[in-house]
Parts: structure tokens; sequence; C-alpha cells
């Protein structure tokens, strides 16, 4: 049974997909004083990727992604079902961070899981 199921905006940007850069672009967000409650990232088209960021405060995240230079989609809607405890976007970007820095590939291993491993 989930703790909570709320209903949540997110937004989606088309970010390179080369090493570092979700590191980068959440670690702008964290520096900014942004909450993100959920992201996900997968390839999308040549040589890109596709950033979902799930923030606590939308107009938040609007001003930092336009101070950051970062391009989001019209805000979308969903739900959000809570059934853990949710993990930190300073954890988020550690682990994104790392996984730049390795040889590994981004679709390597499920990165749901492997999030989950690196945060606790």
């Amino acid at each position: 049974m989930p703790d909570e199921i709320r209903r949540i905006d997110y937004y989606y940007a088309s970010i390179p997909d080369k090493p570092g850069e979700g590191a980068r672009v959440l670690s702008s967000l964290r520096d900014s004083g942004i909450n993100l409650i959920g992201v996900s990232a997968f390839p999308h088209g040549a040589r890109r990727s596709q950033l979902d960021l799930v923030p606590e405060d939308s107009a938040a995240l609007a001003k930092a992604a336009k101070t950051a230079g970062l391009k989001l989609s019209a805000k979308k809607s969903g739900f959000r079902e809570t059934i853990a405890r949710a993990q930190s976007p300073t954890c988020s970007a550690s682990w994104l961070r790392q996984r730049s820095t390795s040889r590994q590939s981004s679709s390597s291993a499920p990165a749901r899981a492997v999030l989950a491993a690196w945060c606790g």
C-alpha cells in the first residue's frame, strides 16, 4: 500500500547526452535552493537526454532554470505514489557526478536500482 498519493507538476528539459551534464544541471538547481521530489533521465534522440524534474515548488524551479539557461517544457501533471523515503537532490547530484566520471554507460544498469543503492 502506498503511504501517500498526490497530484504533482513536472517539467522536462532536453540536455546533451554527455558525461557530467545531468550532474551539472542538478548541482545548479541544488545551489539555487531547489528541492526536487523526483528526477528521471533517459536517452532521447541523437546525442540528447530527457531530464524529467518534479519540483516541490514549480515557480522556484522556473526561476532557477531561467537563471541557469535551462529551457523547461510546459508544465505537465501526474500523480506521485510514495512508498519509501524520498532521495535528496544532493544524493542525486552526487550519484550522477560519480557515474559521469566512471567508464560505465548510463544505460548499463537500471538507474532507479543503482540510485537506490547509492543513496541508501
